[in-house]
Parts: C-alpha cells; sequence; structure tokens
C-alpha cells in the first residue's frame, strides 16, 4: 500500500504505523527531506516482519513542529492478499502551515 505526502517545508520527519489501542506497529520511515512530495509502502506487516490482521490502523506523519494522523484500514482477501485503503492521503499543501 502506498501512502503519499507532501511537505512544504524540508527537515526530519517520521511516519509510523499504529493500532487502534495507539501501539506502534512499524516505522516506515524516518528520513530528512527537503521540501516535495514522496511515497512510503506500507506492506501490512509489522517491524517483526509479522503480517496483520485486517482492521483499522493508523498512519502519523511526525516532525518537530507537527504532526497529522489518518486513519487506514487494511483489508486481506481469503488469500492474505492486501487491500489496504486510506481515507486520506497526507497531501495538503499546507500540512506544516500553522
Amino acid at each position: 500500500t502506498a501512502i503519499s505526502y507532501k511537505i512544504p517545508i524540508g527537515g526530519q520527519f517520521t511516519i509510523a504505523i499504529f493500532d487502534i489501542t495507539g501501539k506502534l506497529i512499524k516505522t516506515l520511515t524516518t528520513n530528512k527531506q527537503s521540501a516535495g512530495q514522496g511515497i512510503v509502502q506500507w506492506n501490512g506487516r509489522n517491524d517483526t516482519g509479522i503480517s496483520l490482521p485486517s482492521g483499522v490502523y493508523f498512519y502519523q506523519l511526525s516532525s518537530a513542529d507537527f504532526t497529522a494522523t489518518r486513519k487506514i484500514i487494511l483489508l486481506k482477501n481469503y488469500s492474505g492478499t492486501d487491500f489496504s485503503k486510506h481515507n486520506q492521503m497526507l497531501t495538503d499543501p499546507n500540512i506544516f502551515q500553522q
């Protein structure tokens, strides 16, 4: 599953996946990037490589001055294929403006 984001101000940021209880499931990236767009991939697995069950998860983009959290629904068919859907991309061009 591709998660798109756009940051107008460069700097250090992290994108991570959390379960419904707020437990950290997977850190997708901790990166320093100049302003612009990017994409990270989530394969429906946790940090130890275990495939997660279908359900509601959250992905969070955070930096020193900003945090944005969005819902993602992980759906798997009978063969285990990941059909993740997210309700909103992190593509707001004003995402870091306060």
